[in-house]
């Protein structure tokens, strides 16, 4: 499963780049991933989809190391409230939701 759900990713992150004509082939192809996945885990469609969108962690502390300088940052995931996630985890090892750990300017 966490193999498709990185291809997925990877797909994702392409995506974004491609031209319109691109974008059309490239929907029938993700797609094609999403289902057949969803058929062999029984998975309804609509949770993958809703797992492979990345959402910010809850609860984020900065974590420093001995000097006071920035290190990571940690966080709850916000599907499951799973602890301890830290900046380097692109996903959930519990529920596999995606995870954003883009900071806004107003959180710096």
């Amino acid at each position: 499963m966490i193999i498709l759900t990185c291809c997925i990713t990877t797909f994702l992150a392409a995506y974004t780049n491609m031209d319109s004509e691109s974008k059309e082939i490239g929907n029938q192809e993700y797609m094609v991933l999403f289902r057949i996945h969803a058929k062999r885990n029984s998975i309804p469609l609509d949770v993958m989809i809703e797992k492979a969108t990345p959402k910010k962690p809850k609860h984020i502390k900065v974590i420093t190391d001995f000097n006071g300088r920035y290190y990571t940052r940690s966080g709850n995931c916000p599907s499951c409230g799973e602890e301890g996630l830290n900046k380097s985890s692109n996903y959930c090892h519990k529920c596999e939701q995606r995870l954003d750990w883009e900071v806004n300017e107003h959180e710096k």
